[in-house]
């Protein structure tokens, strides 16, 4: 701020605080969010749970044969990208789209979700297999449930061989992980666990076939409640920096301003010291200078009688105020007994003897 003028730095504290406000604003409506995001969030845990446990007991037989758990034979993918619907969001939206910009090749499809996605990836060019989720805060249940259906039949068909999610995982509220999973195919585990003999009917491959569609609406719907929660906290974490920085701003600003405002009242108090001083000073030259009393006046010639060692040098301009006027009169002879001879410049009609003179 160096340089600035008081004007200027006051308008900036107002744009500041305007801002602020602004940021307070949304911090508040992002918590209120928050709340109500994470409520449905672990609303949908214990489903979540549920179902991938299930398709973990149905992967863990090793003689189940079902093209879900096909090895991908090719490099097609269709990735799920969960971004969000705003900005001012911190580095969610960053996070998300650089894991997701690392995985897409010349033969992926992209599936966006939240209105920073799809944005994103139709000005990119990029494969869209559905732009139709534009608000990632608004997708339902039913919305997950399309795009299982429409994950499953493309791979099924063979659009492309492998299914990955890339969202955020909602830690705490000022911890959110993006991250990517692989939905498809399914991995089996590594190890034999004890529900490997578990019997099911009907058969394991039909039990899959008839879950899949529930256990992919499910991660996605589980998915985008974690990415709107995550965006949510970040926001509002966001928000809350940007507060505190305002507020920083506004004390540094207001530190400036308090200073040249000090400044400007020293440099008026300076002003009006030197202004004293110099007036204190023309009153001592005043009171010192040479007064001496006319003591006799013939014509222009006048005899001007002044005190010990205080007479005037030849030459010198003496002032004479009479009767409203101002008269001049050069020294021209010191004639003795302290009386110098001095010639008027105007005339002398109505000077007396006994007018000071200066």
């Amino acid at each position: 701020m160096a340089g600035a003028s008081m004007k200027d730095i006051k308008l900036r504290i107002r744009s500041v605080e305007s801002t602020k406000q602004i940021t307070s604003a949304m911090q508040l409506v992002a918590g209120s969010k928050l709340r109500r995001a994470r409520q449905r969030m672990e609303d949908t845990r214990p489903y979540m749970t549920s179902i991938r446990q299930i398709v973990g007991d149905i992967a863990a037989h090793r003689d189940v044969k079902s093209p879900f758990f096909n090895e991908p034979a090719d490099n097609k993918m269709c990735i799920v990208v969960i971004a969000g619907d705003r900005g001012l969001a911190g580095h969610y939206n960053a996070a998300v789209f650089k894991i997701a910009d690392e995985l897409i090749n010349g033969e992926s499809v992209v599936l966006p979700i939240g209105k920073k996605a799809v944005d994103r990836y139709t000005h990119r060019g990029a494969p869209i297999l559905s732009g139709d989720y534009i608000k990632a805060e608004y997708v339902t249940a039913g919305d997950c449930r399309a795009m299982a259906d429409l994950l499953i039949e493309g791979y099924l068909e063979g659009r492309f061989s492998r299914v990955t999610l890339v969202d955020t995982t909602f830690v705490s509220a000022m911890t959110q992980n993006a991250q990517a999973t692989e939905l498809l195919p399914i991995k089996r585990p590594e190890q034999p666990s004890s529900h490997s003999q578990m019997i099911m009917e009907p058969n394991p491959e039909q039990l899959l076939d008839a879950i899949m569609p529930d256990y992919l609406t499910g991660c996605l719907y589980g998915a985008v409640c974690d990415a709107v929660a995550c965006e949510m906290a970040s926001r509002r974490n966001a928000m809350d920096s940007a507060t505190k920085n305002a507020d920083q701003m506004i004390a540094d600003l207001s530190l400036h301003y308090n200073r040249a405002r000090q400044s400007s009242i020293t440099q008026e108090i300076t002003e009006i010291v030197a202004g004293a001083e110099q007036e204190k000073i023309g009153v001592m030259k005043m009171e010192t200078r040479n007064i001496g009393t006319i003591v006799q006046v013939i014509g222009p010639v006048l005899d001007i009688r002044f005190e010990d060692n205080h007479m005037p040098a030849l030459l010198n301009a003496i002032e004479i105020h009479f009767s409203g006027r101002k008269l001049i009169a050069e020294v021209a002879q010191h004639i003795g007994d302290n009386v110098v001879r001095c010639i008027a410049m105007s005339s002398t009609d109505g000077l007396t003897r006994g007018t000071q003179a200066i």
